[in-house]
């Protein structure tokens, strides 16, 4: 539902000409307040990406899947992201670990954590696509959670949780998470172009409360 120049009204239809007004006036907002929250600093991309993903309502298989992505954008939770400082910046290096203490509440619903970074080009034609390889891992206390992956050859089949060395984004989800001390963990992999390698991480907790 969109405006449709052709009436000089509003419209439903379906395919990119909607999802893709929709995607961008949502991105541009979100652009628009990180740089009211930070005395006009444009945002990193790759957080932008990250909220919108990590942020957005489930769809078909849980977990990411090849037909619905992460699924349909929720403006009003990416924005509460940015609110509510649950984002962080670093850099990574090959071996290093970077940990960030959260907190989640009694009787929450979900937590979703996900890490994206902006990848250097690979070679051309070459066989593996990324250049710099970070891992995500969730952790609460003897329990650590890995990322959801895809297998290419079967794009049918629902994502499992392992480690993911395709792709440069990442995401955990727990429903349901015992109440405590997370540790969310970013490791340096193999970053064979840098030696630094920006990358933006966000938690997002579904509170025990109607917002």
């Amino acid at each position: 539902f969109s405006t449709y120049t052709a009436l000089n009204t509003y419209g439903t239809i379906s395919g990119t000409s909607m999802s893709t007004p929709g995607i961008t006036g949502t991105v541009a907002l979100l652009a628009q307040l990180y740089k009211q929250l930070n005395a006009n600093v444009l945002p990193p991309s790759a957080l932008i990406k990250n909220i919108a993903c990590n942020t957005a309502q489930d769809l078909g298989n849980v977990g990411p899947d090849y037909r619905f992505g992460f699924g349909r954008v929720n403006a009003l939770a990416a924005v509460k992201i940015l609110e509510q400082n649950r984002y962080a910046l670093n850099t990574a290096t090959t071996g290093s670990s970077q940990d960030i203490t959260i907190t989640v509440p009694a009787g929450a619903s979900r937590l979703r954590v996900m890490l994206t970074w902006n990848d250097p080009a690979a070679t051309a034609n070459a066989s593996f696509a990324l250049v710099n390889n970070l891992d995500l891992r969730v952790i609460d206390g003897a329990t650590t959670t890995l990322p959801w992956i895809l297998d290419p050859s079967n794009p049918a089949l629902a994502a499992t949780r392992a480690d993911d060395n395709i792709s440069n984004i990442e995401q955990v989800t727990i429903n349901n998470p015992t109440a405590g001390t997370y540790t969310l963990r970013v490791i340096g992999e193999a970053v064979a172009s840098g030696p630094n390698q920006p990358y933006a991480l966000t938690w997002d907790i579904n509170q025990p409360y109607i917002e």
